[in-house]
């Protein structure tokens, strides 16, 4: 059974609000002036239950080789569906975007929705792509074989909602679907073909039910400074709940998080993927992703069944700025107003 293993430390550095030691006057300037203006964006470390939802904005622009030249910007809205309820954490909604030269777009959205002294939760993640990428084929070898790759545009569609009930303190049972939906449009057919030889060809739909258990103490769900997450969860495909084929997918999540200071952050995390069936090749567990905490090139190894395990130190997170003498909220990592 194909399987790896994969440590590999990273320091991250995120706020702008956390000065660095001046060391000259315009240097200084210049950090109060890009505060300045995050802060008129939202990028606030107070949360302010009555507004409602509580907006930040977090635009930036970047280059990638497949890319071009874009713009990316993350929404991310706080609120409380009940002002009173203390026991539950700040629920968030977040759009994350981007935009390119190259006519590539994509939006991400995660909603998590705490209710009723956290004793519900409702969890909902989606996206929608239009992006360049590459397709290696099946197996580690072929992941090796970086000349035999063929090029497409990856049009997706996903979407998972999943209804959470408390059954003791920490420990959740979960019901939900899994919708996903890809097309390889505009292959290079100077390339090697390989996603059209696969049984389902260019375009696959996958639908189906899930159940998981976890374990979740931790203090922030979005962006944690303690605790812990374990997770297994169990989807089943099938045409009778509207997939273009039937096969199983079990998902194993460990992540630990420990906070070294008021502004560091220890986490490391061990996951897995399985499948079993006519997994088609849209749906092959990959070998980190944008959701790991250590990424790889996301499609260079598709396989029935991946793990892999590492760890970072996360630095001036945003979530874990000073609350400068101000109490910081029992629900989550934001100072009292």
């Amino acid at each position: 059974m194909p399987a790896s293993i994969a440590f590999e430390p990273t320091v991250y550095h995120f706020s702008a609000a956390d000065g660095l030691p001046d060391r000259q006057p315009a240097e200084a300037l210049s950090r109060e002036k890009i505060d300045g203006w995050l802060q008129h964006l939202g990028a606030s470390d107070k949360f302010d239950a009555s507004k409602g939802i509580d907006w930040g904005v977090m635009p930036g622009p970047f280059y990638t080789p497949e890319l071009g030249l874009g713009i990316g910007t993350a929404v991310v809205g706080l609120y409380r569906p009940d002002p009173q309820d203390t026991t539950s954490q700040n629920s968030t909604l977040t759009l994350s975007g981007y935009a390119s030269s190259t006519g590539a777009f994509g939006l991400n959205v995660k909603n998590y929705t705490f209710f009723d002294r956290d004793l519900w939760r409702v969890f909902v993640e989606g996206s929608i792509a239009n992006t360049p990428t590459y397709y290696w084929g099946q197996g580690f070898h072929a992941g090796d074989k970086d000349n035999e790759k063929e090029k497409y545009t990856a049009q997706v569609l996903t979407l998972r909602p999943t209804l959470y009930r408390q059954l003791i303190d920490h420990v959740y049972l979960g019901a939900g679907w899994s919708l996903a939906a890809q097309n390889a449009d505009e292959m290079d057919h100077d390339d090697r073909p390989k996603i059209e030889n696969t049984p389902q060809g260019p375009s696959v739909f996958s639908s189906g039910a899930s159940i998981d258990i976890n374990w979740d103490d931790r203090d922030f769900v979005p962006n944690p400074r303690r605790g812990q997450y374990a997770n297994l969860r169990y989807t089943h495909y099938a045409p009778g709940l509207g997939s273009d084929t039937r096969f199983e997918e079990f998902q194993l999540h460990y992540s630990h998080y420990h906070a070294l200071s008021e502004k560091s952050v220890l986490a490391w995390e061990a996951d897995g993927a399985f499948t079993q069936g006519e997994v088609p090749w849209s749906m092959m567990p990959l070998l980190g992703s944008d959701e790991r905490m250590r990424g790889y090139y996301r499609g260079a190894t598709g396989i029935k069944t991946s793990s892999a395990a590492s760890w970072n130190t996360a630095g001036s997170s945003p979530a874990a700025r000073d609350c400068r003498g101000q109490e910081r909220e029992p629900w989550g990592p934001h100072c009292r107003r």
